[in-house]
């Protein structure tokens, strides 16, 4: 990246220099999501990036730049890290980044997880558990389950439903049983026998 003598100056004027704090802060333009914008070459630049290019060096094409102090305005070279796209997840520190589990209880270990980067270049994690649950992967039953619901209903495969419950939990729902709740609830004089 070629930068010129105005561009840096431009950079160094809108450094913002905080007493108790070791992040150096941009002053200039932002985008809503926080980050430092430069314009640049009759263009745009993040400003950490900016940053990091003309005190440190060039960004691989496959790495990005993550701030270690969180900071979405720091341009301190100090405070930047040229990093792969799955480590910044791991180390952002954003809600999501930080999250163990997916919204429905499973954890999120290297066996269960889908890495996916949209358009905008932002990684996210997907739980392989629910992606399997929601392509119609039907959990299996334990074995030694009971053969009967308590109304004595046989459990066959057309008279169950495979529900889930907290995620993962899975339990056997007697059809019959629910067909004839079902009518009970639109007809409240109906005999449920």
């Amino acid at each position: 990246m070629d930068i010129n003598k105005e561009t840096l100056s431009v950079f160094l004027n809108r450094l913002d220099i905080r007493e108790h704090s070791e992040c150096l802060y941009w002053s200039g333009h932002r985008m809503t999501n926080g980050y430092g914008v430069l314009f640049h070459n009759k263009g745009s630049i993040l400003a950490h990036r900016f940053a990091y290019m003309a005190f440190v060096g060039d960004i691989p094409s496959d790495k990005i730049i993550h701030h270690i102090c969180g900071s979405k305005s720091c341009v301190n070279t100090y405070h930047l890290e040229c990093t792969d796209r799955k480590d910044h997840v791991r180390f952002s520190h954003n809600i999501n980044g930080n999250k163990t589990h997916c919204p429905h209880g499973h954890e999120y270990k290297a066996d269960n997880i889908y890495y996916s980067i949209d358009g905008l270049g932002r990684t996210s994690r997907k739980c392989k558990s629910c992606v399997r649950i929601r392509n119609g992967h039907k959990p299996r039953i334990p074995r030694g389950a009971n053969t009967h619901c308590k109304n004595g209903h046989e459990y066959t495969d057309d008279n169950v439903y495979i529900r889930i419950r907290n995620g993962d939990q899975q339990f056997r729902e007697c059809r019959k049983c629910t067909l004839i709740a079902q009518r009970g609830r639109r007809n409240p004089t109906m005999s449920l026998v």
